[in-house]
């Protein structure tokens, strides 16, 4: 049977304890400089800026959170093969990147800009996962559920359920490592009883049809995990109105304002290109 581990593959999402700035801040303001470091990776012209925001991450990782390291770079070398194909897809059907010197690789012939697209496109989903992961080693998942209530609290004026959303939004999230671990167990169990998981041949419906007989009974735990989480929560009056308590009271504190204002600050700082110098030297010695 070949290695399969249901509950590391979601390693990335795994709260790591400590005492830094970032498991200090507050949890929407550690959301707010979540999402504006998201959209600066995201709107970030290559591949100066993307390669800056990588180093940063890597340091802020190892300053901060150094056992979730790991747990990113596997999830990187597990996403090699669809970024991958989605680097020869741009290189084969963006023709506004085909510029420069021709830089033959064997049987394939590169264009300079093709090759600086694909170490563009490869450095941004990196900062992502990098990014997601910093998130998740110094976020617990009521962390998660606070940020959510805290910031959709002023549309509850409006009638929008902020509460309800946050709560569905947590339990969504618990969920993903806990089926993970199901489907683990659920393999393991049936490889013993002597059923292959190996699919016959290739073909993405061979693939497929290998890992159909763990559905049912994935669909069948998930259902009883719900029902159990359901009665837990009606048994300690759990109740989507009235006024509810908090266990823990995050302050607001001078960090919690400066840290998303200055995360914020990077996507128009971005967009101006500040390294646009190194990019045209890059780009002059690529012709």
């Amino acid at each position: 049977m070949p290695p399969f581990d249901g509950a590391g593959a979601f390693g990335l999402a795994r709260y790591r304890p400590g005492r830094s700035l970032l498991h200090l801040l507050h949890p929407a303001a550690k959301a707010l400089a979540l999402a504006g470091l998201l959209a600066a990776a995201i709107v970030a012209p290559p591949p100066s800026e993307l390669a800056a925001l990588f180093l940063l991450l890597n340091v802020a990782l190892l300053s901060w959170a150094p056992s979730a390291l790991p747990s990113a770079y596997r999830t990187l070398l597990a996403l090699a093969p669809f970024l991958l194909l989605l680097v020869a897809i741009q290189s084969v059907g963006v023709p506004s990147v085909r510029w420069g010197a021709r830089l033959p690789l064997g049987p394939v012939v590169l264009f300079g800009g093709e090759l600086a697209s694909c170490v563009a496109t490869l450095l941004r989903y990196a900062d992502l996962v990098l990014l997601l992961g910093l998130w998740a080693a110094t976020s617990r998942l009521s962390d998660l559920a606070y940020a959510t209530e805290s910031l959709s609290a002023p549309f509850a004026r409006l009638g929008f359920p902020s509460r309800a959303f946050s709560l569905a939004i947590t339990i969504a999230l618990y969920f993903i490592p806990l089926l993970g671990e199901e489907a683990e167990r659920l393999r393991k169990s049936q490889a013993a009883r002597g059923l292959d998981f190996r699919p016959r041949g290739l073909g993405l419906i061979r693939a497929v049809r290998a890992f159909l007989p763990l559905l049912v009974p994935l669909m069948v735990l998930a259902l009883r995990h719900a029902e159990n989480l359901a009665r837990a929560m009606e048994a300690r009056g759990y109740s989507s109105g009235g006024t509810h308590t908090r266990l823990a009271v995050h302050p607001v504190r001078p960090a919690d304002v400066l840290v998303p204002a200055v995360s914020l600050l990077l996507v128009p700082l971005v967009l101006l290109d500040p390294f646009r110098n190194v990019d045209s030297l890059l780009r002059s010695l690529a012709l």
